[in-house]
């Protein structure tokens, strides 16, 4: 495309780096219009109009104006170009990346808008100007964001927390658990850094005096509490020291794990290690393993079913982050924060679960219905649970069968309910419900409940959602 002074520019992004454009260029060039996400709240910008990118009032404009991407961060510029080019733009100028997660049709198009990009930030772009087409330029590449590096014959891998349990040893009652419902040990380390209101004496009550007990070993005296908090507080120090000035020694120093036919990982040792990570709230883990095993996780032929419907359908964002090596790194609708949060309601059911009723996170031994966010469905299914949800799209299929994990369709009683807050009957929905969870913008509806907590918030779909917990402390309901 030719162009020049006469050309309509859209300029995406109404900020800082749209300003400098502007002023640099409008007195060269013919900008017409804005685009920016905040176009409900920002009407026009040096007199011209702000849309959505999604306006009708562009469409007349995809295939004839340039459009600049007008963003400080260029790492975000790819995925926005993308975004543009699956909303019809077919002109479009960015910083391309030298390592990038795409794909370029034509490499000599990737090393012109390199340039002409340069020019335009040094403000040295001469008109009229010749600009590549954009159509078809841009394929997403999948490639495993998860692989770390060989390792003799294994592999070291970055293995999302949600694969991992406890080793499958004697001993203790605490094998073969999903690392992130230890909550002794997560809450215990949380409190070593900081975090006043962890509850830290479970550790040392439930676990190690539980441990010292099944071994007959223990004489629970003073000391012995003051020894062991001292000796694995030195143990953190170290994880700590070694975390904040060489993280290099986790993939170094890597715990062994092996695949669980029932669709998890194994530890081989390094419980506390891991646990350590967790309490620093890390997605994943860096872990050994066998090829086989990694190979098995990869599951290769459902991953190749969802990449070609990802290229059939041209849409490659994805409702919510996938714990897969091919997709970890591609773009979600839900914060990835959402994750973390999740966490903390893990580990806050594996609390009430066990201080209540004595009950472990064993497999397929607890319940959950989900009317709220579907990565919850998800989420818990990979934790073994037996998950019944109100609404799954092809998206969650599709997601799920990477995984090989369904839904339940229906269940004898329900230890956990997550509902949406924002419907006016989410407490008649959760009756009868021992737990209950409600994903809510209104913040203050934690007031309403007894002995609620407000476990995190994070960003769904642009908006805020608390996640509220609380014990409902009546009989099941079959959901």
């Amino acid at each position: 495309m030719n162009w020049t002074k006469t050309t309509p520019v859209i300029m995406y992004g109404a900020a800082t780096v749209a300003t400098t454009f502007y002023r640099q260029l409008h007195t060269r060039i013919n900008v017409v219009a804005f685009i920016d996400k905040r176009a409900d709240e920002i009407d026009s910008m040096f007199q011209l109009p702000v849309y959505r990118v999604d306006s009708g009032e562009l469409n007349d404009l995809k295939q004839s104006a340039v459009l600049i991407v007008c963003v400080k961060n260029i790492f975000d510029h790819e995925s926005i170009a993308f975004a543009l080019l699956e909303n019809g733009f077919r002109h479009i100028l960015f910083m391309p990346l030298k390592n990038s997660a795409f794909e370029y049709s034509d490499i000599s198009a990737k090393k012109e808008l390199e340039r002409l990009y340069s020019k335009l930030q040094n403000d040295d772009l001469q008109f009229p100007v010749s600009v590549p087409s954009s159509d078809g330029l841009l394929r997403r590449r999948f490639s495993d964001a998860l692989f770390i590096k060989e390792k003799g014959d294994k592999v070291v891998v970055n293995v999302p927390l949600v694969f991992v349990r406890t080793d499958l040893g004697e001993g203790s009652e605490w094998f073969d658990i999903p690392v992130l419902a230890l909550f002794p040990h997560i809450d215990f380390f949380s409190y070593l850094g900081g975090n006043w209101a962890a509850e830290y004496k479970s550790y040392l009550d439930i676990f190690c005096l539980g441990v010292a007990k099944q071994l007959n070993t223990f004489v629970p005296t003073k000391s012995w509490y003051e020894n062991v908090f001292k000796n694995r507080a030195n143990v953190y120090e170290k994880m700590k020291m070694e975390y904040d000035t060489d993280p290099s020694f986790f993939i170094e120093q890597a715990v062994e794990a092996t695949w669980n036919e029932r669709g998890y990982f194994n530890l081989n040792g390094g419980k506390h290690r891991i646990a350590f990570l967790a309490s620093r709230e890390s997605l994943t883990a860096p872990l050994v393993l066998n090829h086989d095993d990694y190979e098995t996780f990869m599951n290769r032929s459902a991953a190749d079913k969802v990449i070609a419907s990802r290229e059939a359908s041209g849409s490659f964002t994805v409702p919510y982050w996938i714990p897969h090596p091919l997709f970890a790194d591609m773009e979600c609708r839900i914060g990835i924060n959402a994750y973390n949060v999740f966490y903390r309601l893990v580990r806050w059911l594996a609390r009430q679960l066990y201080e209540n009723e004595h009950r472990l996170w064993n497999y397929k031994s607890i319940s959950v219905f989900n009317s709220g966010p579907a990565v919850f469905t998800l989420l818990f299914q990979l934790l073994s649970c037996n998950v019944v949800s109100s609404s799954e799209n092809q998206d969650d299929k599709d997601i799920a069968a990477l995984f090989k994990v369904t839904q339940d369709r229906k269940s004898n009683g329900c230890d956990l309910g997550i509902f949406q807050g924002d419907n006016d009957d989410c407490d008649d929905m959760g009756k009868g419900t021992k737990y209950v969870c409600i994903c809510t913008e209104d913040k203050g509806l934690a007031d309403s409940h007894e002995n609620s907590d407000i476990l995190g918030v994070f960003w769904n779909n642009g908006m805020s959602n608390y996640l509220i917990v609380y014990r409902n402390g009546t009989e099941q309901v079959n959901a």
